[in-house]
């Protein structure tokens, strides 16, 4: 899915597949998202996200 933001405008929608499941995202302003998906989904979505985040960490040591 393309989030550039000249490709989907403030406050518009679009229904997709995120970390394997349904999910819906809206751009809510600037470089600001919404992203929902069912609650079910909640352990299995956040721990992918927190691993798939760990190359875009900078590295502080």
């Amino acid at each position: 899915m393309d989030i550039d933001p000249a490709s989907r405008g403030i406050g518009q929608a679009a229904t997709t597949r995120f970390a394997s499941f349904p999910a819906m995202l809206i751009h809510r302003g600037e470089k600001k998202y919404l992203l929902y998906f069912d609650i079910g989904y909640e352990e299995y979505v956040l721990t992918w996200l927190v691993e798939e985040s760990q190359e875009f960490r900078e590295d502080t040591a």
